[in-house]
């Protein structure tokens, strides 16, 4: 198994992330495989995944856990390639940007900012005497995470 893959366990079904109930007995967990395994000769390995398996508490994500040895299904066939596109609600992601600070002594400095948006970028211009030009810089300073990563997923053809 490759990084990357998705698999499904069996036995292992997927819950609903508000009230933790399970979808039905039709309804496999998706996991990704986070680090590459090779099945041994005796057709056993170990598979680190992505999401963790939570059988219980408010983070609860199947409704029944591996319990050893389980059978362990690939997404797609072996040399198999299909389309892969993402899907997702506006709030499953958040991406922050921030004010650069201005700096002092240079040819020009400006900023950009849209508060509907909150984007914000920083224009600095300086001339070099070494080459004689004046280049330009554009910097954003920017972060973003997954606030609710269930809102989102891939799909596949």
């Amino acid at each position: 198994l490759n990084v990357g893959d998705v698999i499904q366990i069996a036995n292992v079904y997927a819950v609903n992330p508000q009230n933790r109930q399970a979808y039905g007995s039709n309804k496999l967990r998706n996991f990704v495989v986070t680090v590459a395994a090779t099945v041994a000769t005796s057709g056993t390995t170990s598979v680190t995944v992505s999401p963790a398996v939570i059988t219980a508490g408010q983070f609860q994500n199947v409704s029944v856990t591996s319990a050893g040895a389980s059978t362990v299904t690939p997404f797609n066939n072996t040399g198999t390639v299909s389309p892969q596109n993402i899907i997702m609600h506006r709030n499953a992601f958040c991406l922050a940007v921030a004010d650069l600070e201005l700096p002092e002594g240079v040819h020009f400095a400006g900023r950009a900012s849209d508060k509907e948006i909150g984007l914000s970028m920083r224009v600095v211009r300086q001339y070099t005497i070494n080459n004689d030009s004046i280049p330009t810089r554009l910097d954003v300073l920017y972060g973003w995470a997954p606030l609710y990563p269930e809102l989102a997923c891939r799909v596949a053809a």
